[in-house]
């Protein structure tokens, strides 16, 4: 568990980092499109990426663990939530999860992606409300660095992976697309040419 934990805190950090180089508007516009009143949008877009980062610092280093995991499977319930809305009423634009390094729209995959963090991050406190967390001493000893690097590792990694995913996800929607409209550009003036034809009393060719 204190694998999972670490790798969760690195997330954090990485949407804390990539939320902090982001242009600030993306967050607020995907609350308002969700109908979250407008005199908190701007409070809760602005602070969460800095509670994103201290909840990635206090997992990644094991500093008040249990709190910090019942507020990173808050957030990740509440994003969840609202992410799951946003699609549900027809919302597509980004949901800027990690800024800059998520700028495609909402779409099946980024609930997948949400739905794995929210319950990764109910686990830990599963986990640790039966049985309090042991203290990590995440960056002391040769075994806990090489454990916090491949917590880190794995964690880049699930990101990526779901990022170019998500790209790819959205080529092959576009193109797929694309290619539907292209046939039913086609279709109406050849159907039109056969009624035409018929009316006239000839043979559509």
């Amino acid at each position: 568990m204190a694998f999972m934990q670490a790798a969760i805190g690195v997330i954090f950090l990485i949407a804390c980092l990539a939320k902090s180089f982001a242009p600030k508007d993306g967050t607020a516009r995907l609350l308002r499109n969700v109908g979250v009143p407008s005199v908190v949008v701007i409070p809760l877009s602005t602070s969460l990426p800095v509670v994103e980062g201290l909840l990635g610092i206090c997992l990644l280093l094991g500093i008040l663990t249990l709190p910090a995991a019942w507020a990173a499977a808050a957030i990740s319930c509440g994003f969840c939530a609202t992410l799951i809305r946003a699609y549900r009423l027809g919302a597509r634009e980004p949901c800027n999860c990690f800024g800059r390094l998520d700028p495609t729209p909402i779409s099946s995959l980024s609930l997948v992606r949400a739905i794995v963090l929210t319950l990764a991050c109910l686990a830990i406190v599963v986990s640790y409300t039966s049985s309090p967390p042991m203290p990590m001493n995440t960056l002391r000893g040769q075994g806990s660095i090489v454990r916090t690097l491949g917590a880190a590792g794995s964690a880049i990694a699930l990101v990526a992976s779901f990022l170019l995913l998500e790209r790819v996800q959205l080529l092959v929607t576009t193109t797929a697309n694309t290619m539907r409209a292209g046939r039913l550009i086609g279709d109406p003036a050849g159907h039109d040419g056969s009624r035409m034809g018929t009316s006239n009393g000839t043979a559509p060719k």
